[in-house]
């Protein structure tokens, strides 16, 4: 898919990025942010070669 530049999926209940995402060859800008359940990350991402800004910003919560 070459036209989608922009993903957004922060804040989202997301644990892990098919491997699929490598399809997204036009990619430009991944947001991640506050994933909180986000475990695991695709080994493919370094096919995206378009992406220019990746945002995964944690919020740490700890709790007593």
């Amino acid at each position: 898919m070459e036209r989608l530049s922009f993903l957004n999926l922060g804040k989202t209940a997301l644990k892990e990025l098919p491997s699929s995402i490598d399809n997204l060859i036009g990619l430009r800008d991944l947001r991640l942010n506050n994933c909180e359940n986000l475990v695991c990350l695709p080994h493919c991402l370094y096919k995206l070669k378009s992406l220019r800004c990746f945002d995964l910003e944690v919020l740490l919560v700890f709790k007593t």
